[in-house]
């Protein structure tokens, strides 16, 4: 591989790597720009579990859970919400028992207390804390990228 192969490459391994720490960080920013909203209560309005992808009759990779929920804000208006945490993917669980307890924490019908930001009312959660599943693994891969990046860059004979 010639020197500027190499730089391009490893140019785009970190690009890569600060991708995905940012990816990973955006639930963590979310979680702690939503302390400063606005608690509301409202009441679910849907609450299920349902398979996702199946590998055979007997096994499936994916459950999802809709959780969805309305509140009304100070000035009477009604807004109908569907966030969890914050996350990506933070409504699709690998395990059955994960997804089963979120949709037991919030049973149809049920009030619940809720966050929802001031400046944009529509934009609303039931829990402040981030996704750690998804964002930890979007973390890891960020830094295990950067980090493979700055090694090949500082250890290629080509830095010589």
């Amino acid at each position: 591989m010639g020197r500027p192969l190499f730089h391009a490459v490893n140019t785009m391994i970190l690009l890569l790597g600060l991708s995905c720490l940012v990816i990973g960080g955006y639930p963590f920013k979310k979680s702690q720009d939503s302390e400063a909203w606005t608690s509301a209560f409202g009441t679910i309005t849907e609450s299920s579990l349902i398979a996702g992808q199946t590998l055979s009759s007997f096994v499936t990779l994916t459950h999802h859970v809709n959780i969805g929920y309305q509140y009304y804000t100070p000035d009477y208006k009604k807004h109908i919400g569907s966030r969890v945490e914050f996350g990506i993917g933070s409504k699709v669980f690998f395990m059955e028992s994960y997804a089963k307890r979120l949709v037991d924490r919030y049973p149809l019908g049920n009030e619940v207390r809720l966050y929802y930001n001031p400046s944009y009312p529509d934009e609303a959660v039931l829990e402040r804390s981030p996704s750690m599943g998804s964002s930890l693994i979007w973390l890891m891969l960020g830094f295990i990228f950067t980090i493979a990046s700055f090694l090949l860059r500082f250890s290629h004979p080509y830095n010589e």
